[in-house]
């Protein structure tokens, strides 16, 4: 287990076809992983094995460890450390129906204006977001490093290929 790791961690697929803070993410769950099991032999990986780790997680628990050994499963696959895909068999919880999020309405960002004076990290948050139309996860990024002659030039951070 620990030389596949390693291998995998080497590879083209991982260091270029994963985001850095993906590679960070599946990085910490495949630890995880070796913590508990890279003492055994990966060509032995076998999907009633794998069942049972993720039976003792939440969905999405497993669905982002399944999306982390999909990849490390994929490189054992293609350079022949194993013969037989043990991913194909799990089977994960299913997850609960969300109730999605409402758009706020004039009135809550009237509220919201009301409650946090400008100038503070709350207002600097909300207003960054209506004015750039940016989603959350770009808006936390944002600094006066991006200010360039007055203008907040910035695209959207690079989604990672879904595996």
């Amino acid at each position: 287990m620990n030389a596949a790791l390693v291998s995998y961690y080497q590879s083209t697929a991982f260091t270029k076809g994963l985001a850095k803070s993906t590679q960070s993410n599946r990085r910490a769950i495949l630890e995880n992983f070796r913590n508990d099991h890279g003492d055994k032999r990966i060509a032995m990986m076998h999907t009633q094995a794998l069942q049972n780790i993720l039976n003792g997680k939440g969905p999405i628990v497993q669905r982002n460890w399944c999306k982390a050994l999909r990849g490390f499963v994929d490189h054992c696959l293609s350079i022949g450390m194993m013969k037989v895909d043990p991913l194909a068999g799990v089977k994960l919880a299913k997850l609960k129906k969300s109730t999605r999020f409402h758009p706020w309405s004039e009135d809550e960002i009237t509220k919201y204006r009301g409650r946090h004076a400008p100038g503070t990290r709350a207002r600097l948050a909300l207003e960054l977001i209506l004015q750039t139309g940016h989603a959350r996860a770009d808006a936390v990024r944002m600094g006066r490093q991006h200010v360039k002659s007055g203008k907040l030039p910035m695209r959207r951070q690079a989604l990672a290929q879904a595996i």
